[in-house]
């Protein structure tokens, strides 16, 4: 289903925004993500897809789009790496003054990245910020939402974003499948921790080492963003596989005690996590990928590779 015609969004003064989008098949998702996209956000940002070797033709469109698109770039891998490494990928050529996270099955809506900049612009001790979703854990969940289709979606955000304007609060955690941070915080942190493999808790540890470096988490509760959710998931089944699998890695890496249930309230001892490095080293793609086209494409490596000049992603 595609967007719903809306006024064209104008250009805005404002700093550079590197999007990250990490992509695994489900292209009818990523196309209407990518849709909203341009048409509700100003030109301010670039985009770099990063595709964990989908079998769908989304490797194909995705090299389509990043030509297209004035700044745009595409990490192409031959297997799937996950969520944490397949988005570290991406944050290591990002270029931006901010640098979001955005997952491909997403759908924005009007003033939803000026909205989560604010936030930051108003609150300098803010490093990480989230909007509201249908589909989300904890504090940033918006239950029972109304809307049945993409056109009564904007009319809720655009309710909400004026019923709520400016209002923000304070949350120990966000949830990453749309994740504005601030470049320091990339700086003083580097990458998401890649011991979670497939995806669950990279975002909470993420944010726990941001806090530890004394950033503080925002929710940006006048923006409003559509999330399907677990769709690069086979099934329920292996959602709470891989989420309780990290759910067991967290609780080791961080102290928590091993009885403590998932969901149960739960407390990080500061003193006790000291020695626990904040700061993990970004990937370097030149030891892993060739670029091409003056770094508009990376491909990974095999062994055997040989570099050339031809065509796109296959």
């Amino acid at each position: 289903m595609s967007v719903p015609e809306q006024s064209p969004v104008k250009a805005a003064q404002g700093p550079l925004v590197s999007i990250i989008m990490l992509t695994f098949d489900q292209l009818d998702c990523t196309k209407t993500c990518i849709e909203s996209i341009e048409r509700f956000t100003p030109p301010i940002y670039e985009i770099i897809f990063v595709d964990n070797a989908s079998r769908d033709g989304t490797p194909d469109y995705l090299w389509q789009v990043t030509q297209k698109l004035p700044r745009a770039r595409l990490v192409s891998n031959r297997q799937n790496h996950g969520f944490a490494k397949g988005n570290n990928q991406g944050i290591c050529l990002a270029r931006g003054k901010y640098v979001l996270i955005l997952n491909n099955d997403t759908v924005v809506t009007p003033g939803w990245l000026e909205g989560m900049i604010s936030v930051l612009d108003r609150y300098p001790r803010t490093g990480l910020v989230g909007p509201t979703s249908n589909m989300v854990a904890g504090a940033q969940l918006v239950p029972d939402v109304p809307y049945l289709d993409l056109a009564g979606l904007l009319d809720f955000a655009s309710r909400r974003r004026e019923l709520l304007k400016g209002r923000t609060r304070v949350v120990p955690t966000l949830i990453g499948f749309c994740l504005l941070a601030r470049s320091q915080v990339i700086e003083k942190i580097g990458s998401l921790d890649e011991i979670y493999r497939t995806g669950n808790f990279e975002d909470r540890d993420y944010c726990q080492r941001a806090d530890l470096c004394g950033f503080e988490m925002r929710i940006a509760q006048d923006v409003f963003v559509h999330h399907e959710g677990h769709k690069s998931f086979k099934s329920k089944g292996e959602i709470d596989l891989w989420l309780l699998s990290n759910w067991d890695v967290f609780k080791k890496k961080w102290k928590v005690a091993q009885e403590t249930s998932y969901g149960m309230n739960f407390h990080i001892d500061r003193g006790s996590v000291a020695d626990i490095p904040v700061k993990l080293d970004l990937p370097d793609l030149r030891k892993t990928h060739t670029a091409f086209f003056g770094g508009l494409l990376w491909k990974e490596n095999e062994p055997g590779f040989e570099p050339s000049n031809a065509g796109g992603p296959s």
